[in-house]
């Protein structure tokens, strides 16, 4: 009876400790569906470095590349689906199905795309209000040039300070 009591006890308070381990980590993941515009080696390494970082989360749920050639086939595990110009119409299909697209990423700057091309994707973005990013900017590789506005002119600072000095401090 009294190794009984024992036993339940350390078991008691072990579990106590380790619920006290626990605690939520202070950072959320985002929970958000990406589809990738370009099937390059740029693409297929943020798709491993995301099924590094979070294995059980499927982030990217589509890739689409303007290579008529490369549609069916898969980068880094994620199916090619179609061109993109036809992100309308495989949004769409995703939404049909009860998956939310919250960002579309494109896997080079805004060159990447053909003119065209890259407004259509503009268009889509902002009328289904889903983020759109350029995956050069996203990790830092490049910023979006400076616009032409007037750069801010800062206001001269005064040499002496706003108040009036204690006796001890003047010369």
């Amino acid at each position: 009876m009294l190794l009984a009591g024992g036993l339940l006890a350390a078991r008691v308070f072990v579990r106590i400790v380790a619920s006290e381990d626990n605690e939520p980590p202070e950072h959320r993941w985002r929970r958000e569906r990406i589809i990738l515009i370009g099937a390059n080696r740029f693409a297929s390494s943020f798709i491993q470095l995301l099924n590094a970082y979070a294995p059980q989360q499927q982030r990217v749920i589509a890739v689409l590349d303007e290579d008529a050639a490369m549609i069916g086939r898969a980068i880094s595990g994620v199916q090619i689906l179609g061109a993109p110009h036809e992100l309308e119409a495989i949004v769409s299909e995703f939404a049909i199905h009860g998956i939310g697209t919250n960002r579309i990423v494109i896997a080079g700057e805004a060159d990447f795309l053909s003119a065209p091309v890259l407004h259509e994707v503009e268009r889509i973005c902002k009328k289904r209000q889903i983020e759109l990013t350029f995956l050069p900017r996203m990790i830092g590789l490049s910023e979006r040039k400076p616009t032409t506005a007037p750069a801010v002119i800062p206001k001269p600072v005064e040499s002496g300070p706003a108040f009036a000095l204690p006796q001890f401090f003047r010369l």
